[in-house]
Formats: C-alpha cells, sequence, structure tokens
C-alpha cells in the first residue's frame, strides 16, 4: 500500500497550499517519518513546557507533550502493522534485528533525523551493512572519530 498525494497548508495570500504528500511513498516509510516528525514536535514542546512555570502556561504545552506522545506511540503501532502486512524480502542471509525506526537509535541523543538523512543512511545501510541501520550509524561515527583523530596528530 502507498500514499496518495495530499496538498496541505493553504496559504490565502498565495491561494496554493505550502506542503505536499507525495503518491507512491509506502505507507510503513510514510508512518515512520510521521513518527520521526511528531518525535521532533514532542522533544521541542517537552523542552519548552519544562522551562516555563505554570503561571506562563505550561500545563498548555503538557497537554500538547501528551497528544503528541499518544500520536507518536500510534504511528508506531501503524507502522509495525504495515511492515507486517509488507512481504518479506527474498534474502538467503537473515538481516539483523532492527528498532521499529532509526528514530529508537536516535532518541536517546535527542537527534531527529531528516527524511533525506533517513534515506541516505538506509542506502548506506543496504549496500555496507546488510541493511542494518546500527551498524551503518557506528560506522559513520567510527569514521567521523577517527577524521577527528588525525586531524589532532
Amino acid at each position: 500500500m502507498k500514499t496518495s498525494e495530499n496538498r496541505f497548508s493553504y496559504i490565502p495570500s498565495l491561494d496554493a497550499d505550502l506542503f505536499a504528500v507525495r503518491a507512491g511513498i509506502p505507507l510503513a516509510t510514510a508512518a515512520e517519518e510521521a513518527g520521526c516528525i511528531v518525535d521532533a514536535a514532542l522533544g521541542t514542546v517537552r523542552r519548552v513546557a519544562c522551562s516555563i512555570s505554570i503561571d506562563d502556561g505550561a500545563h498548555l504545552l503538557w497537554s500538547a507533550v501528551y497528544s503528541l506522545d499518544m500520536a507518536h506511540g500510534l504511528l508506531g503501532s501503524i507502522q509495525a502493522a504495515l511492515e507486517d502486512l509488507e512481504p518479506a524480502p527474498a534474502t538467503d542471509t537473515p538481516k539483523a534485528t532492527e528498532p521499529e525506526s532509526v528514530c529508537d537509535l536516535l532518541s536517546d541523543l535527542d537527534w531527529y533525523l531528516s527524511p533525506s538523512q533517513h534515506r541516505v543512511l538506509r542506502r548506506l545501510a543496504d549496500e555496507r551493512y546488510e541493511g542494518n541501520l546500527k551498524m551503518a550509524l557506528a560506522g559513520l561515527f567510527e569514521g567521523a572519530l577517527e577524521e577527528l583523530e588525525g586531524a589532532d596528530q
């Protein structure tokens, strides 16, 4: 199953929509991207809610935090169900166990991975690490450390 085109964020002065979801994106991928977007928004709203007092409206932001958290959980569930519906790729070598999404790998770092960055990471994982996102991230991290180490000498 794939997405259909959906334009949104209408701007009256332009009489046009600012954004659009393109048609043809696998639903599991779209759900993962939506989860990453919600996760980034959740982190921002939580950070702001923690930094202001109740008198300044923190209680209103906590409502948004809990709503975003529920939406994030729902998207994760939808993504997992959609991935279960997809036929498994034919392969002779089993892939390493992966977390539900790359967002899970990055959540402890409080790092949002953009859709284009995710595509590059997925391509690197597929080309060099048999599809293992964790190994691709580790390889990039190790390479960056070696580059920094060489610059210090």
